[in-house]
């Protein structure tokens, strides 16, 4: 998924700023949970060139609606375990009392 890279003559890799772009885009997609399959689409899109945009763009839209839905059902699951935090203080310091008595 990486584009072609330059190479030095001891075969390290040359990034320019583009690479790194593409780099950051990549790791922003993964960390997003984007599958795999989704892209390397996405990447067979952009070496199309300018007229895949609107796929592209169709592409993120729909993988964004993916993470804001994921990102509701863990502040859901986030709520729900301050709940179960909350509960757990309150039975601590009902214990704590009952032990000082």
């Amino acid at each position: 998924m990486l584009p072609q890279v330059r190479r030095t003559s001891s075969g390290h890799r040359l990034f320019n700023e583009d690479d790194l772009d593409w780099i950051d885009i990549l790791k922003c997609l993964r960390a997003t949970e984007m599958p795999l399959a989704d892209i390397q689409r996405f990447t067979e899109l952009v070496q199309q060139g300018a007229q895949t945009a609107s796929e592209r763009r169709q592409l993120l839209e729909t993988h964004r609606e993916a993470v804001l839905q994921r990102q509701h059902e863990i502040e859901r699951a986030i709520e729900r375990i301050d709940e179960k935090i909350s509960h757990y203080r309150q039975a601590e310091h009902v214990q704590v009392r009952y032990d000082n008595d």
